[in-house]
């Protein structure tokens, strides 16, 4: 945090910091453990020194009273829930933190998501009630920041197309004092997403967008990656709609083994696209990137491009989520991502004929369509053998952290190649018994299995998603044994 206050001074327009994730996610998690509760504060203090605002997330409904609660499901009208709510966040406010500006309420993503069905109990019924059980939610954390001087912000992250309806009703029925924080894509962190739809939906109440400089599903700033001329069209747009305030997450829990777009040269770069958007909104991106490029090397951009090209590939086939938070995904994992699951996919959210084939290619897959996904991996085998091309002329001018970077997207693009054969060629066996041998593809799985074990010794320590990014293969490779032998 302190390294990230002070890039945030030397960047400048930067007005706040957010307490999310593993410092707050919810409000419970500062008030049952003290030693959290005293690194926080000290956080909220090197903030405040440095005359920056502190809002602090949390999700809710969480841990309600005993009583409200019958059979698993939550009574959303129990006449001691309002009082529990009212009470913890007086505390909170109070006595925990006090002098946040606000709190950041999320709905999704806890133990009981109002804005549902599944486990909440309330009188609301027909086509208003999810957007009248999240309204009777704000309205209650909202009178309670207001006795204590706090601001309220709500999240409008959901999951599926139609849940968006329900929340824009209830966003819109709120007062305007209400503030609204939207991501950039409507759901999760995906490269080919389109733009949120409810940008510029919830006016005239203050409406702030949301981008991951951390790229939870794009290698965590492992790998090179970077997006900048994606960001500042992204940017520009906002504004367009009148958003004028960008909330930027830096990186995904690992920031203290070096994950964060604060230590990258890649990360620094789109941190810096918003930092010189923010002083002038004419800015070219030639310019961004050319003085970027003046604090590393000639042709540090051009790395980045086909690294960014690599990672995208391998990460997306056809587009589609098939990586586990940027890493190899077990078979059951894959299958509902790539189609379905617990969210809506790319179709739905780009409507696009192209994309909706694609799903169901990855989903039943032909002969011909896994010859195709092959002939794309030997594209990007050939991105990866003209980066080691740059890598080799770079020779001992190269940094350090670029060399290690590059050599680990080596490791990163085979392993991903050979899932994808292994992956892939189960599913086109289910949907096709004579295209491919169950002998060949022991022998895929078994190539996999090495690749894991060479990149657990040549990559020991390096994190993804809070522990090291090899501990997960194991189970990837048994989940695709068990489905072959099935």
């Amino acid at each position: 945090m302190k390294h990230t206050l002070k890039l945030a001074e030397r960047y400048g327009g930067v007005s706040a910091i957010h307490l999310s994730h593993h410092l707050v996610h919810h409000a419970d998690d500062v008030m049952t453990n003290p030693d959290r509760l005293a690194q926080v504060r000290k956080i909220v203090s090197l903030a405040k020194a440095q005359r920056l605002d502190v809002w602090c997330w949390t999700h809710e409904m969480y841990r309600p009273p005993a009583a409200c609660v019958t059979d698993g499901m939550l009574d959303l009208e129990h006449p001691d829930l309002q009082p529990h709510l009212e009470q913890k966040y007086a505390e909170f406010l109070q006595e925990l933190l006090p002098g946040l500006e606000g709190l950041v309420l999320t709905f999704a993503e806890t133990q009981f998501e109002v804005y549902k069905d599944k486990n909440v109990l309330s009188s609301y019924t027909g086509p208003e009630a999810a957007a009248n059980k999240t309204k009777q939610l704000v309205q209650w954390l909202l009178d309670s920041c207001s006795k204590h001087g706090a601001k309220l912000t709500v999240r409008d992250f959901v999951y599926r197309d139609h849940e968006i309806a329900d929340m824009l009703k209830a966003i819109r029925s709120l007062p305007d004092e209400v503030g609204v924080m939207s991501k950039c894509v409507p759901h999760d962190w995906h490269p080919y997403y389109p733009d949120n739809p409810v940008l510029s939906q919830v006016r005239p109440k203050p409406q702030w967008i949301e981008f991951d400089l951390g790229h939870e599903y794009e290698m965590q700033t492992v790998l090179p990656f970077a997006e900048p001329e994606l960001l500042l069209r992204r940017a520009r747009h906002a504004r367009t709609l009148g958003i004028e305030t960008f909330c930027l997450r830096l990186d995904r829990y690992d920031a203290d083994a070096g994950n964060s777009a604060v230590y990258t040269p890649w990360g620094q770069l789109e941190l810096q696209v918003f930092s010189r958007f923010a002083a002038n909104p004419d800015i070219k991106l030639d310019q961004i990137i050319a003085d970027w490029e003046k604090e590393h090397f000639e042709g540090a951009w051009e790395v980045v491009g086909l690294s960014t090209e690599i990672v995208r590939r391998m990460l997306f086939p056809q587009k589609l989520w098939l990586a586990d938070h940027s890493n190899l995904p077990t078979f059951d994992y894959a299958r509902k991502h790539l189609k379905d699951g617990n969210a809506d996919r790319l179709p739905v959210w780009t409507g696009s004929p192209v994309d909706r084939l694609a799903e169901q290619l990855c989903d039943r897959p032909t002969k011909e369509w896994v010859f195709q996904l092959r002939a794309e991996d030997e594209k990007t085998s050939f991105y990866m053998n003209r980066l080691s091309s740059m890598m080799n002329r770079g020779g001992r001018k190269l940094a350090e952290t670029w060399r290690e970077a590059l050599h680990a997207l080596q490791a990163w693009e085979e392993l991903f190649r050979q899932y994808k054969a292994a992956y892939f060629g189960i599913r086109l066996l289910q949907n096709d018994p004579d295209a491919v041998s169950v002998h060949e593809l022991r022998m895929i799985i078994n190539i996999l299995e090495q690749s894991c074990a060479d990149f657990k010794e040549q990559f020991p320590n390096q994190m993804l998603s809070g522990r090291r990014a090899w501990e997960s293969h194991a189970k990837v490779i048994e989940s695709l044994r068990n489905q072959l032998d099935a």
